[in-house]
């Protein structure tokens, strides 16, 4: 399975791209939402994992961009969850939103999960 993760902090998008690779998933990381739209238009991936506060296009406004794909998204995000609009997010295809810190069987849960939904 492609995951593709968009993630602004390099720290955290390297601990999410070790953890999802020794899980055995194949892992694409990007830093930014236009980022990702542009490797979107070459490359298929089965599931996203975005940060939702990102400098530039954020993670909201990309989640309205990747309405039309139609792949599955987890979000991960530091703002507590009242903050984000559960309506909003299942309406953008999201599978799971995961809250910073995150631990690494969460991630793992989450990934299985909107995968095999």
């Amino acid at each position: 399975m492609k995951i593709l993760v968009i993630e602004d902090d390099p720290s955290i998008r390297l601990l999410t791209q070790e953890i999802l690779s020794e899980a055995g998933y194949a892992i694409y990381t990007v830093s930014t939402g236009e980022d990702g739209l542009r490797f979107l238009q070459t490359t298929p991936v089965d599931l996203i994992v975005t940060d939702l506060m990102m400098e530039g296009l954020s993670g909201v406004e990309l989640l309205y961009a990747l309405r039309k794909l139609k792949i599955p998204v987890i979000t991960i995000s530091g703002l507590s969850r009242e903050v984000i609009i559960d309506e909003l997010l299942s309406e953008m295809h999201v599978r799971g939103v995961l809250q910073k810190p995150f631990k690494e069987a969460d991630l793992l849960d989450k990934v299985s999960h909107a995968l095999h939904r």
